[in-house]
């Protein structure tokens, strides 16, 4: 048994979603269902299901922008007609993606897997807590890059670029988020837009005014910002 809430603005789907959940396991309790990003935000961290089954066009919002919002880590299970989401989808760790119109069938190889994932959050396989692996997009392709290629990543607006060796590749997950994902014994923030690889610094020049630049193993050079310069010498064991 486990609880679950239903994201999605179309009448005849929710019933439809709910239908199939009953019929499915009726020891599932639907907690709340919402039909806007607004409502969703709310139920969701008031009630807190184990289980979110969202629709990713909800109204003239995507449900992603509303997920930012969600104050704790329920399973996440995407049920959407469109097919263009499953990068992002990875990205939320979601534990299923599922394309509308949905079956009686499908659905239940989603909540056998809920169930075998337990209700405790766990990430899936492909997605362990710190990242061994990277999905990234380019030239629309998606790649699972190992992030010891990474030599560092760069904010630029809501897209990250990952620069590395040979190539740039794009994720949307934002900066923050990344570096709690990526292994901290080896990437640090040296400044609001970048995160750099320690294995790839060739050597720390200093500036001016007591600043510094890092210069990477592929020539570009990275300025350290004066309010990351600290935790980033400790990090290199320079300071206490």
């Amino acid at each position: 048994m486990f609880t679950c809430g239903i994201v999605e603005d179309e009448p005849m789907a929710m019933e439809r979603i709910k239908r199939l959940i009953n019929e499915i396991d009726s020891n599932i309790k639907i907690l709340f269902e919402a039909f806007n990003c607004e409502e969703f935000i709310k139920k969701a961290n008031l009630l807190q299901p184990d289980v979110l089954f969202l629709d990713i066009n909800v109204g003239d919002r995507l449900v992603f922008e509303a997920l930012e919002h969600i104050e704790y880590e329920p399973h996440i299970v995407f049920v959407t007609a469109y097919d263009e989401y499953t990068l992002k989808a990875f990205e939320e760790c979601a534990i299923d993606y599922v394309l509308k119109p949905i079956s009686k069938d499908r659905l239940n190889k989603t909540i056998e897997r809920i169930y075998k994932l337990g209700l405790k959050k766990q990430k899936p396989e492909y997605y362990i807590s710190k990242l061994s692996k990277l999905p990234v997009k380019h030239n629309d392709e998606i790649y699972l890059l190992d992030t010891d290629e990474i030599i560092y990543l760069e904010a630029n607006n809501k897209i990250v670029h990952i620069v590395t060796k040979d190539k740039i590749f794009e994720c949307t997950m934002p900066l923050h988020v990344l570096l709690k994902k990526l292994p901290s014994n080896n990437f640090v923030q040296v400044h609001k837009s970048y995160i750099i690889s320690i294995k790839h610094i060739s050597k720390i020049k200093k500036w001016f005014q007591n600043t510094y630049i890092v210069l990477m193993d592929n020539n570009d050079e990275i300025k350290v910002s004066r309010n990351y310069q600290y935790n980033f010498f400790k990090i290199l064991g320079l300071r206490e």
